[in-house]
């Protein structure tokens, strides 16, 4: 994690808007490239998992891989998750108390 503290501390050290514009474009495309690679392990018809807002854990039908998200079927409802934020494998729920 240290390579990660360095960079934080390199970029609070950034004194103009135009370095911190390029900056914060270089993360964005990271994200992207991140989130495309995610969504390249799915495939239509793959039986998925994903957690929803409340931490309640979803299960459906992939019904179509776009570049970033994945469309999901769960019963009549279709959701539109980010590749990130889903499994080929149930989750393991803790619980809150």
């Amino acid at each position: 994690m240290s390579n990660v503290n360095d960079i934080i501390a390199n970029i609070r050290n950034v004194d103009n808007n135009q370095d911190m514009r390029d900056i914060i474009d270089a993360v964005n495309e990271q994200q992207k490239r991140i989130a495309r690679m995610s969504s390249r392990k799915f495939a239509v018809g793959d039986y998925v998992y994903f957690q929803n807002r409340r931490g309640e854990q979803i299960d459906g039908v992939v019904t179509k891989v776009n570049p970033r998200t994945v469309s999901v079927r769960v019963g009549m409802t279709r959701w539109r998750v980010d590749a990130g934020l889903l499994s080929l494998e149930p989750i393991t729920n803790k619980e809150v108390a």
